[in-house]
Formats: C-alpha cells, structure tokens, sequence
C-alpha cells in the first residue's frame, strides 16, 4: 500500500503505458473466453448439429454446382424459424428468390437474402468461389472463422469501453479537483485514476468468474471515489531543491550534495621592492682604473 501511495505523489507520467499493457492482457483474456465459450456452446447445439447432418456433400466445378445432381431441397437453419437453406439443381425448377430469407443455391450461384442486413439479395456466381468440396468439415472449419472473427469484434468493442472509462476518469478526476481548489502534484491525480481504473476492473473479473458481475454505473462511480480517496491519502509530493534540466548523462544533485573546493593558503611570493629595484638601476658601473708605472 505505501509504494502505491508512493507511486501515486511522486511517479512520472499518469500511468498510460501501465493500462495500455492492462487493457492488451484483458482484451486477450476475452477473445479466448469469448471463442471458447462460443465454440462450447455451438458444438453442443442440437439444432446445429441437425442442420450440418442434412446438407449434403456440395461439389462446385467449372463455375456450376454438380453435386448433389437432380436435387431439391428446403432444410430450415434453425427449427421454428424463416431462415433455410435450399438447393435447387433440378433444371425443369426455374429459381424462385421469393423465400423470407436464408440461402439459395442454385446451378450457376448463390443466394443471400438477410432482411436484417439488407433489403437486396446477394449474389456470388460458383465461379467466383472456384474448384472446391464442401463437405461437413468444411461447414465446422467455415463456423470456426466466424466465430473468431466474432470474438475478436466482441474484444475490440469491449476495449474501446475500458478506454472511454479510462478518459472519463482521468477527467473527472482532474476536475473534481480543480474545482475544489485542492492542489495536487503534476500527474498525480492521473496516476490515481489509473490505480483505481485497474484495481475496480481486476475486482469485477474476479467477481465474473464466481458469476456475480457490477454495473457499468457502479463500477465507474467505485472507481472514482477510489481514485479521490488514494489522492488525498498520499504524501505530499517531494520538491526537487535542484530546478532545471538534466543534459546528457549528468544527474543533478541537491546543494548539499555539492562538495565546496578546500582552499589551500598560498605561500608568500617575495618581491623585491621598487626602491630596490631604482636603486640597483641608478648605481653607475664603476670602470677599472689603470696603474701607472713610475
């Protein structure tokens, strides 16, 4: 608790690259909950499993379904619903695209008609799809993808929420504070709402996996007040006794720190004096006298 109280008054930044490696480790653990869950639940359907056990083999070659030949079929997608799938490869049935909705697979195309989606019929001709056997391997590969693509939209959506819960946070936060007037140290009330952010999202999952599970309002209020709460619970923020920026590899250090010069005394220089040095100049070079002889 006193190392978060530390991070939270004297930590750098406002904690983003913390919930960024937050919210990638969550949204990971929920595209593998969200496919699991999904892909359990798709293999132990009955009426799934009813479907895939009456389509027949289909076989597309040279731009045409060739198999099954001479067919007509009406199988329902789902019991006690419009959707159904119908194969028509008879040539004396011309193709009837007045079903509710579904797929119609004739000779020459495909036909998709999803009123829910669109109000026109889709259409792909088989020579578009190429050489190829579907069988019922290939409808569970098929579903497989789709779950995945599936999932993998239900992480995006659920990570753009964390992220706008995070902003929202970080900005009531700051301006709780600001119109209370409480000064706070630079970052600090950021680094706060991250904690909290993080914490309150740690609880819930925890909450999930025992099937219990907050509110979106309960959860963002929670945060909040934690957020608050830890701000005025941490130390006063250190002040740097040293200002300015710091250049290269060098670290500023306190005034205390800094070690003054010992001064030595200097040794006393003689001088010769002016006098001295006049006198030594004035005096006249005396010349050698000569002897005489006498």
């Amino acid at each position: 608790m006193k190392k978060m109280l530390n991070y939270i008054a004297n930590g750098k930044g406002i904690g983003l690259k913390y919930f960024t490696l937050f919210s990638i480790l969550v949204c990971i653990l929920c595209w593998f909950i969200f496919s699991s869950v999904v892909m359990k639940n798709t293999q132990t359907n009955e009426h799934l499993n009813q479907f895939f056990s009456k389509v027949p083999t289909l076989e597309i070659a040279d731009g045409r379904l060739i198999e099954p030949k001479n067919t007509y079929l009406s199988i329902p997608i789902v019991e006690g619903y419009s959707d159904e799938l119908i194969i028509n490869t008879v040539p004396e049935i011309p193709v009837n695209l007045n079903f509710a909705s579904g797929i119609y697979l004739s000779s020459d195309a495909v036909y998709f008609k999803v009123p829910a989606l669109a109000n026109d019929i889709q259409v792909i001709q088989w020579s578009e799809v190429g050489n190829r056997v579907i069988d019922r391997a290939a409808l569970e590969n098929g579903l497989q993808g789709i779950i995945g693509i599936f999932s993998t939209l239900l992480a995006l959506i659920f990570c753009c929420i964390l992220w706008a819960g995070y902003v929202l946070i970080q900005i009531t936060t700051k301006l709780f504070f600001w119109v209370l007037g409480y000064h706070t140290g630079k970052g600090q009330t950021g680094r706060a709402a991250t904690v909290s952010w993080i914490g309150v999202l740690s609880v819930n999952f925890l909450l999930l996996f025992a099937s219990l599970q907050l509110s979106i309002p309960v959860i963002f209020i929670m945060a909040i007040v934690l957020a608050l709460a830890l701000v005025f619970k941490s130390p006063k923020q250190e002040q740097q006794s040293v200002s300015g920026h710091s250049f290269f590899d060098t670290v500023p250090v306190s005034e205390k720190e800094v070690e003054t010069p010992v001064q030595t005394p200097d040794k006393p220089v003689k001088v010769a004096s002016k006098k001295k040095n006049l006198k030594l100049a004035e005096k006249p070079r005396r010349e050698p006298t000569k002897k005489v002889k006498k």
